[in-house]
């Protein structure tokens, strides 16, 4: 993010060619995950950015995802205008977007029932945002990505989350809150960003014989993801 903000504040940035090739390789990425989070359910950005950044940024780095978002519709919440949150406090920005973008799923519903939501940030913001709307009926699903992660490590955050999606929007879920987290292994294995996830067990489905349920905090693979908590 530092690198696309310091880029992008000056006039027609000359970008290494290195990085320019990331940005395309990134903006794949992004485009692969916007269209499996929209297939999957009713998807919104929301951002604590000044009204604008997300036009700037698809406009400079990411064309293709810019023309996606316009013709899919996909909804962007500048969490700092939303009505309730406090301009002196930035904790209570996206709690304030997220109650009221979870009011109007609530609406949406053909009748009363559970929502299910999924929360994706690299910062607590959104982890505390989600975790104050759940209702105990809920099926919420929390992924925290690096705070401040290199263009591959952001790639390989991506790719991870579109291969997960299917187990994290599966239908028949526990009511609860599950925290997921992604850790850089890039120390130990240099030019990768890779992690272990954990997750609560899948549902059972008859009649297939299930295994035994393993311990709280440990179960099926997201590939990339690392560390559930369950609330």
């Amino acid at each position: 993010k530092a690198l696309l903000h310091d880029s992008m504040t000056k006039q027609q940035p000359q970008l290494p060619d290195s990085v320019a090739k990331q940005l395309r390789q990134l903006e794949q990425n992004v485009l692969d995950f916007l269209t499996e989070a929209h297939q999957k359910g009713h998807l919104v950005i929301v951002t604590n950015a000044a009204r604008g950044w997300i036009d700037q940024l698809t406009e400079w780095a990411m064309p293709r995802v810019g023309l996606y978002m316009e013709r899919k519709h996909i909804a962007v919440r500048y969490a700092r205008e939303c009505v309730g949150s406090d301009p002196r406090d930035v904790q209570t920005w996206k709690q304030a977007t997220f109650c009221m973008e979870a009011e109007r799923a609530r609406a949406r519903l053909s009748y009363p029932r559970p929502l299910s939501l999924v929360s994706v940030g690299d910062m607590p913001y959104e982890r505390e945002a989600a975790h104050a709307v759940a209702k105990p009926d809920d099926t919420v699903k929390t992924i925290k990505f690096l705070e401040d992660p290199t263009l591959r490590e952001l790639q390989h955050e991506l790719q991870a989350l579109v291969q997960a999606m299917p187990q994290l929007t599966a239908a028949g879920q526990e009511a609860g809150v599950t925290d997921l987290e992604m850790h850089s292994q890039e120390k130990t294995q240099p030019g990768t960003a890779a992690a272990q996830a954990r997750a609560q067990p899948e549902p059972k489905q008859d009649p297939e014989p299930e295994p035994e349920p393993e311990p709280e905090g440990s179960g099926g693979s997201f590939g990339e993801f690392a560390g559930g908590r369950r609330c």
